[in-house]
């Protein structure tokens, strides 16, 4: 008998659990756009995500499009960044119009590298090069003394 009324929490445990989710699913929203530079080329590979709430980010796909759910207020904010251009915040009520997939452009920021120099080796090196070059050949001709007949 007791074993039965285990069973019973368990299920009726389990049934609540599932209700719970269900019904937060319900309140989430699907935030979707397309990002694009100032030339109107898809960027793809841009991340997504909530200000406040990063692991619910996303990726563009290879056409710029991005979607993802969440529960996030109107005045929420959305980051839209990608290497090589300046980073984009939009509010959250931006992303979903229904009538149409809203565009996001974001513009170039070019990358500055510090300074590259580019230096010949040392005769040092060459020389080491060489004795390794002069070793090798003179085991491969000693191996070939020893065991010429030898398949």
């Amino acid at each position: 008998m007791q074993l039965y009324n285990i069973r019973l929490y368990t299920n009726i445990l389990f049934s609540i659990l599932l209700l719970f989710c269900g019904v937060l699913n319900a309140f989430s929203i699907t935030y979707e756009g397309r990002v694009v530079d100032t030339h109107g080329r898809a960027i793809p590979y841009a991340t997504i995500y909530p200000e406040t709430q990063p692991e619910l980010g996303t990726a563009t796909n290879n056409d710029g499009h991005f979607s993802f759910n969440a529960i996030l207020t109107d005045e929420s904010t959305i980051i839209i960044s990608f290497i090589g251009y300046e980073k984009k915040s939009v509010k959250a009520r931006f992303l979903t119009n229904n009538d149409s997939i809203p565009t996001i452009i974001i513009e170039e920021q070019p990358i500055a590298l510090e300074e590259t120099v580019v230096a010949a080796k040392s005769s040092k090196q060459r020389n080491k090069r060489k004795q390794m070059a002069a070793l090798l050949h003179s085991v491969y001709v000693q191996l070939e003394k020893e065991f010429a007949d030898e398949v």
